[in-house]
């Protein structure tokens, strides 16, 4: 009896530990969304860091929190995407990831209906956001239900206002069509007050545009809005006018527009710190050539960028910079939300320096991204060869498997077939010893082996 006591105990207690353990689908989203139909629920998309990175004290842990945990398990369809798979890349893409972690909530469609950047030191927070987030797959106001009344033709500002506010609460901010319809339902009197004005420009206009060019010709009354505005919210709309023009110039391919965007980045800076404002121009440029996937205009553009940006920064000046950040960060905040805006160029200076900072942190991962991006699209000895110096800067300055593996791909596309395989299994070894997935590098392991790359 007092065996089956026990063994009933114990069956209690595996079944409790196992219920707190977060239940995640395996596959792809599109498994999660086929299962979220079947049960009538919505999904949570967690873009969180994989469960062998330790949780830091004093934060708590979604796989396996007492409240939280059971409350995802019981109300939505949970799925992780791995940071090693092609789909972690392409699901922040399509749902404008800037910032990590955040909880993302989709219906069965995949349709984005909320979005949770949580904070881990409040369950009562969390877990009240986790309410909103269920209350939200209820509602009947959907970004799926004003995309339908746009579609039918709904062009009432008020309605226009709410679909935008609608899409920003999702992170979605290329919204120039929805505010242009909005200007035109407005006569030129109502655009030219201090409060349109102000919505407009928070709102993110296309640089160039006619409304653009209707909002700021009116200095004094452009001016009027801008001097209320905190430095935060400036540059915010600094990014959204560079976002809407962006975009809109990959959309349709425009060369023109897409210059427009460089040169607005360029604006902004110019009278502050013109090398900076050039390196801006100059990484706009790039982005959008390798938007629009015009290989051979980016690997003109590539090497003057890389080697004028960084090839020359230094593990030392990276270790500086790497201490320096957090509080670069901590100073700039200081000012960012004073309203009106603080006109101290001390200011400017603490948020250029951060901005110069994070170009100077940035390093590796650009050294690496163009030496990838030369062995995937050049053949060229003298371009391959420009790339492996890149390659291996990157490594000097940080020494990750990512990067061992693009050094490895460089060096069979040279032919140098021996090194290659030696430096791919140096990526491997890391990886393992980083607590990641090898998968990939060993299958490439093994094209090179059998030279099918």
């Amino acid at each position: 009896m007092k065996y089956l006591v026990h063994l009933i105990l114990a069956t209690v207690l595996c079944n409790t530990t196992i219920a707190q353990q977060l239940r995640s689908e395996k596959g792809s989203l599109t498994l999660a969304s086929s299962k979220a139909k079947s049960e009538n629920k919505p999904i949570c998309l967690l873009i969180i860091p994989p469960e062998n990175v330790p949780v830091p004290p004093g934060l708590l842990n979604v796989r396996k929190d007492s409240r939280i945990t059971p409350f995802l398990n019981d109300h939505f369809i949970n799925y992780i995407p791995s940071v090693d798979d092609r789909e972690y890349g392409s699901l922040k893409k399509k749902y404008h990831v800037q910032q990590t972690p955040v909880l993302l909530f989709l219906d069965g469609n995949r349709q984005l209906l909320y979005r949770i950047f949580p904070n881990f030191k409040d369950a009562d927070g969390l877990l009240g956001d986790l309410k909103n987030a269920l209350n939200k797959a209820k509602s009947a106001t959907s970004i799926g239900w004003y995309e339908s009344e746009y579609f039918k033709g709904n062009r009432d500002t008020m309605f226009l206002k709410a679909y935008i506010a609608e899409r920003e609460s999702l992170g979605i901010y290329f919204n120039y069509r929805l505010v242009q319809d909005y200007a035109d339902q407005l006569t030129l009197k109502e655009i030219r007050t201090v409060p349109i004005t102000a919505y407009l420009l928070h709102r993110g206009m296309i640089y160039g545009s006619t409304l653009y060019n209707l909002v700021v010709s009116d200095i004094k009354l452009r001016d009027s809005a801008w001097a209320s505005f905190p430095l935060k919210e400036r540059a915010e709309i600094n990014d959204r006018i560079t976002l809407n023009t962006f975009e809109q110039a990959v959309k349709t391919k425009d060369r023109n527009l897409g210059a427009k965007s460089a040169d607005y980045q360029r604006t902004i800076w110019s009278d502050k710190n013109y090398r900076f404002a050039q390196f801006r121009y100059d990484s706009e440029l790039i982005r959008f050539n390798r938007a629009i996937k015009d290989t051979s205009r980016l690997l003109d553009l590539l090497p003057y960028y890389i080697e004028r940006y960084y090839l020359n920064v230094t593990i030392d000046t990276l270790q500086k910079y790497k201490k320096l950040y957090p509080m670069l960060l901590v100073e700039g905040e200081k000012n960012m939300t004073t309203r009106p805006a603080l006109y101290d160029p001390e200011n400017w200076k603490v948020v250029l320096r951060q901005l110069e900072a994070r170009q100077v942190l940035s390093a590796p991962v650009e050294l690496n991204s163009a030496a990838w991006t030369v062995f995937e699209y050049s053949k060229d000895r003298r371009m391959l060869m420009k790339a492996l110096l890149w390659s291996q800067t990157s490594i000097k300055l940080d020494p990750i498997a990512e990067f061992y593996d693009t050094l490895a791909h460089l060096l069979y596309r040279l032919e140098f077939y021996l090194e290659a395989e030696r430096t791919q299994l140096k990526a491997i070894a890391l990886a393992k010893g980083a607590g990641r997935s090898s998968e990939r590098y060993k299958a490439a392991l093994v094209k090179m082996r059998e030279k099918k790359i």
